[in-house]
């Protein structure tokens, strides 16, 4: 089973308590700071148990927002990739934790045997496993790609309208059609295409600025 470091606000010690009892009920070697003695360095043991741990449970409620000691050891966990999260009252994480999810863990949600009990195991074993998602592409580059397929498609129209307003050019060339329709027909396209191929170019740089 995992070492599981917990993190909370110290006005929500009794609910965290019990979810501290059931996690080493469940055969979790458990640490959270009513271990700490009189004669030790708060600092230096709590980033210790921290850096040890396989999994940090984050319990945030509307008093844990407000405590630096939480953030901080939030910050610590989801920058080694240990950070499990749940609500006490229903209080959302400060930013930039609310891109994680959470679970909620606010009255008449605590039951060892319940739904959100069994998701809280299954997220601990799969961070103590370190099932986080593959390495692959950037995030920034994946999501600087995510919506472009419709601006491909846009690109390969006003191309193809370029191509056939040239085509039809050079038929005009030839004289086998007279000026007058000639020459509004081309530009009815050579307009389409440009304004087309401009819509693609907007839409690039807007999801690329998104991105940022």
């Amino acid at each position: 089973m995992a070492e599981l470091f917990v993190s909370y606000s110290h006005a929500d010690r009794e609910p965290v308590s019990s979810i501290a009892q059931g996690l080493e009920r469940a055969g979790h070697a458990v640490w959270w700071d009513h271990r700490l003695r009189a004669h030790q360095d708060f600092g230096m043991e709590i980033e210790s148990a921290l850096s040890n741990a396989k999994c940090a449970v984050v319990a945030w409620s509307t008093t844990a927002r407000d405590s630096l000691w939480v953030r901080a050891e939030a910050t610590a966990a989801l920058d080694s990739a240990k950070l499990v999260q749940l609500s006490l009252d229903g209080a959302k994480p400060p930013l930039p934790f609310t891109m994680i999810h959470v679970l909620d863990f606010s009255l008449g949600r605590r039951d060892l045997d319940g739904p959100t009990w069994q998701l809280l195991e299954e997220a601990i074993e799969m961070v103590a496993r370190g099932e986080h998602p593959k390495a692959g592409m950037p995030a920034q580059a994946k999501v600087g790609l995510a919506g472009l397929g419709p601006q491909v498609v846009i690109g390969a129209a006003s191309l193809a309208l370029i191509i056939t307003a040239a085509g039809i050019v050079g038929v005009g060339v030839t004289g086998l059609v007279s000026t007058n329709v000639f020459g509004i027909f081309t530009g009815g396209m050579f307009l389409a295409a440009l304004l087309t191929f401009g819509h693609m170019v907007t839409r690039v740089i807007t999801v690329s600025m998104a991105s940022r």
